[in-house]
């Protein structure tokens, strides 16, 4: 864990960064499958493409909801960090 100071604040915008990158990335994935969902549901595509692409796109949104858990564990322990250093 950086100490208090530029380090700790550099390191704050990272994760900062990272924990938005990772919930655009999961909202992306989410968004994604409801579509294809709502294709299937007004017959745009037939069953055998819906099955196709919810079972490719239904075993990652785990994958990317655990990057996105520990993007923001890790920006909320630095939160925690620069809570406890003293005022400037």
């Amino acid at each position: 864990m950086p100490a208090c100071g530029p380090e700790l604040d550099e390191a704050m915008r990272l994760a900062a960064r990272e924990e938005a990158r990772q919930h655009i990335l999961l909202n992306e994935l989410a968004e994604i499958l409801t579509w294809i969902e709502y294709d299937y549901d007004a017959g745009r595509i037939e069953e055998a493409e819906f099955l196709e692409e919810m079972e490719n796109g239904e075993p990652e949104f785990p994958i990317y909801q655990a990057r996105y858990d520990a993007a923001k564990a890790a920006h909320d322990r630095l939160k925690a960090a620069q809570a406890a250093c003293p005022a400037e």
